[in-house]
């Protein structure tokens, strides 16, 4: 039970004999503790996806156009509407989002007062409460995406002002200094989506390249444990921007949903 700390502490495994699945508990916190899918059932490996605390069992927004800084929570198990959670530090919009197995995080964008920022908040999942300044980026940047791995947020290309950039830039969800560059993709772009599993984030599409050049159909892809550049991994049926990126539990396939 996540309010009842185990008589084994960190370290102990549970086994869910209806489906098999198997989980170890990373966190012994009493009210809040934390239980890693590390089998989910037969034929299948434990992997970042499934068991990661409450963001396995509701979605979270953050921001948005127009100057918002409201944090929305909905539940996965229900249709039933969203309900607020809290508020980003200022009013934010254009920024990448990216989650650990406790807590949400809110990277760059256009915030208040009108201005580009380096900001990246964040907020937790178990509780409703106002989002603090964990960091901040390399670079002033908006338009970007945001992927993650289990133990660190990533940040790919974004615009300041017109001029697109090509960085790709990560920071640790595990203590609060700032993000380092890690390579680049293989062009500038902007409003492009994001889509990741446990090894790789792909970036995919964009509305310019460079600073002007009109929509793109390219698919990058990055390795989360190393320090390289992003690399042609091929392209979408049709250029577009500004979508959403999903990808299924095990992270097999990615999809670019809607877009401009």
């Amino acid at each position: 039970s996540p309010t009842t700390n185990p008589s084994g502490g960190v370290g102990t495994i549970h086994l869910n004999k209806t489906t098999g699945e198997m989980f170890v508990c990373t966190d012994a916190t009493a009210g809040k503790n934390v239980w890693y899918n590390i089998g989910r059932g037969h034929g299948s490996y434990g992997t970042v996806y499934g068991g990661r605390g409450l963001g396995t069992v509701a979605g979270y927004t953050h921001g948005g156009e127009g100057g918002t800084n409201v944090i929305d929570r909905f539940t996965f198990g229900s249709n039933a509407n969203a309900a607020d959670h809290g508020d980003l530090s200022t009013f934010r919009t254009y920024m990448g989002g990216h989650s650990s197995i406790t807590h949400g995080y809110s990277s760059g964008g256009f915030g208040a007062p009108n201005t580009n920022t380096t900001k990246i908040d964040k907020y937790a999942f178990g509780s409703n409460t106002t989002s603090t300044v964990h960091s901040n980026l390399t670079l002033i940047r908006r338009h970007i995406t945001g992927t993650t791995n289990i133990t660190h947020g990533y940040t790919a290309g974004g615009s300041a002002g017109g001029a697109a950039g090509n960085e790709i830039a990560r920071f640790s969800m595990v203590s609060s200094g700032g993000s380092t560059d890690v390579g680049d993709l293989t062009q500038a772009t902007a409003y492009g989506m994001s889509v990741g599993n446990a090894t790789h984030a792909w970036n995919v599409g964009h509305e310019y390249n460079g600073g002007g050049g009109g929509n793109g159909n390219v698919i990058e892809r990055f390795a989360f444990t190393s320090s390289n550049n992003a690399t042609d991994w091929g392209d979408l049926t049709r250029q577009t921007y500004g979508g959403g990126g999903a990808s299924n539990g095990d992270g097999s396939y990615g999809y670019a949903i809607s877009g401009g």
